[in-house]
């Protein structure tokens, strides 16, 4: 009862003023898309059909009174006058004509987030979508806010296209006192602050105001009362953009120089994707339109989810990692809704890398699903790659170790066009790995010349990127073990209770350990007991199944793989 009297008051003021304007904010928060299936709130309903009749019932109106009104103000005001002193009614009616000068406006987060019975005709007949801001919006914004600030620019950009000397008629009432102009570029600004709407640039200019007051305080004989670009620089540090906060973004510290071999694959992901944020400038002037999805695909533990994580890093693209659950959901229309809210995420974050590991498990080739599923987000994945909705600014990367069982028509050029191979290490690959992986631990330098050894040797012949990995923390964990005294062990008593030394444990609660480095015997035992975690005979199903990808992608994998039914099933000694 309470929200219906707020709509009825909205209605009466908004009738009483008019014209006027009754703006709805977050309307999809309170009247919410129902789910294909899933079970309504009774209170929800009920208050959506009230706000149904309530707009139903005013737009029925006011287009009654419209036809009523109409021959009315076409008349010329003198005839108007004449005809209200002889009519009543005619005054009811020019009163209740004011009805078609009321009108609503909702926000929302999208379109598809609010109850699809209020987008029907008569109730929101327009829908605007309010794009992310690009760098020229940014800088635009920024100078309209800095103009409105008063503060005149003794900044000329090169080209002379953005600053104008600032405002001519500078508002001084609402510049802060103590400064008078700015020494800054706001172009640049605008490109480090990607995904800061408008209220986030007015913060970064507040906090800017702020770093030069702090500067100005730690230096007392600077006289120049100008904002410098160091302080917008000061000023983005440690913020975070309203689009971003509370946004699952995933962490990767991960280096080019942690991900070892795969030197060919590093250099394609650097000329698709660092290099066009590096130089933007120049790749906009090129009228091709630049590939912006890619596929890894591979042998599992071969470094592709790594590969990604690097990419992000070293790129600074925000990461957005997608698993499989995150997108099916049993509802119709619930798993388009999931990939478009990931795209949504990822413009809200951009730049940033869409990144959907296990991909032959989210967008396997249609027709095999009997439930339609995966079909429906196959179609939904094709729809933003293929660019009918806009994604500047937002990476797709897919890995998966089955290309083949990837929908085919996710891989034709415009989409996840270009395909690398993360295969299995050569013996140099395997050298680099080690080396890579070593260089955040401490080894002695015999261990460390032991690593090409160890690489080139039979024992590791089949072994993966992963498996390299997990050799050198065995020899780390070994060398722990070597440091922890054998009276401070549990062993077990014949009846099979374990006897722990409590008393001995808490004298070495604290005590301070030195772990020794890693030897070349730490290694040797370590290889000893690795073990492969992809068979031989598995090996060469994979690389048959890669060569016919690469050859043919009409060919018959399922006869080529060797693996029933098309499934892979892997057992790990």
């Amino acid at each position: 009862s309470h929200i219906k009297s707020i709509f009825d008051n909205a209605f009466v003021e908004a009738i009483r003023f008019a014209p006027s304007v009754i703006v709805f904010d977050d309307l999809d928060a309170l009247l919410p898309a129902a789910n294909s299936g899933a079970e309504e709130d009774s209170q929800t309903v009920w208050l959506a059909e009230y706000v149904e009749s309530l707009l139903c019932d005013y737009r029925s109106k006011s287009e009654e009174f419209e036809k009523i009104a109409t021959p009315y103000m076409l008349e010329n005001d003198e005839n108007n006058r004449a005809m209200k002193t002889k009519s009543s009614s005619l005054e009811k009616v020019e009163i209740n004509w004011t009805l078609r000068s009321v009108a609503w406006v909702a926000t929302g987060k999208g379109k598809r987030r609010l109850r699809s019975s209020l987008l029907r005709c008569g109730l929101f007949d327009e829908t605007v979508e309010i794009e992310p801001l690009n760098s020229a919006d940014r800088a635009h914004v920024l100078e309209a806010i800095i103009n409105y600030r008063g503060f005149e620019s003794v900044y000329k950009h090169e080209h002379g296209v953005l600053i104008n000397g600032g405002s001519s008629s500078p508002k001084l009432q609402h510049r802060p006192r103590g400064i008078n102009s700015y020494k800054a570029d706001l172009e640049d600004i605008a490109a480090m602050a990607e995904g800061y709407c408008p209220a986030d640039l007015v913060t970064l200019t507040d906090r800017a105001m702020h770093a030069y007051f702090v500067r100005m305080i730690d230096n007392t004989n600077d006289k120049d009362k100008s904002l410098h670009q160091r302080d917008f620089e000061t000023a983005l540090v440690g913020y975070t953009p309203a689009s971003l906060i509370g946004a699952s973004l995933a962490k990767s510290d991960t280096k080019w120089s942690d991900v070892g071999g795969l030197d060919e694959v590093r250099r394609v992901l650097k000329e698709t994707l660092e290099l066009p944020l590096q130089y933007a400038a120049l790749y906009e002037r090129s009228p091709q339109r630049l590939a912006s999805g890619i596929l890894l695909y591979g042998p599992p533990g071969c470094g592709k989810t790594l590969l990604a994580g690097a990419v992000a890093a070293e790129c600074g693209l925000n990461f957005i990692s997608v698993k499989g659950p995150e997108v099916l959901n049993k509802y119709i229309g619930a798993s388009e809704q999931a990939v478009r809210d990931l795209f949504s995420r990822g413009a809200a974050a951009a730049p940033c890398v869409l990144f959907f590991d296990e991909f032959d498990a989210v967008a396997p080739k249609r027709g095999n699903d009997s439930t339609g599923v995966t079909d429906r987000v196959v179609n939904q994945l094709l729809t933003f790659l293929d660019g009918v909705e806009s994604r500047t600014g937002v990476y797709v990367m897919a890995a998966t170790s089955r290309p083949d069982l990837v929908d085919p028509a996710l891989l034709r050029p415009g989409r996840l066009d270009k395909q690398l191979l993360c295969g299995f290490p050569t013996v140099r690959e395997r050298t680099s790995i080690l080396q890579a992986v070593a260089a955040k631990m401490d080894l002695t330098e015999d261990a460390v010349a032991e690593l090409a050894n160890i690489a080139s040797s039979k024992e590791a012949e089949l072994f993966t990127g992963a498996d390299l990995q997990a050799l050198l923390y065995s020899a780390q964990l070994e060398t722990i073990h070597t440091q922890i005294p054998e009276h401070s062990m549990s062993s077990l008593d014949d009846d099979g209770t374990d006897e722990t030394k409590t008393v001995q444990a808490d004298k070495n609660k604290n005590k301070v350990f030195s772990v020794p480095k890693i030897a070349v015997s730490n290694l040797r035992r370590a290889l000893e007991q690795s073990r492969p975690s992809v068979s031989r005979v598995e090996r060469d199903r994979y690389n048959k199944i890669y060569q016919a990808f690469k050859g043919d992608r009409t060919a018959d994998f399922d006869a080529v793989s060797g693996f029933p039914d098309g499934k892979l099933r892997t057992a790990l000694k």
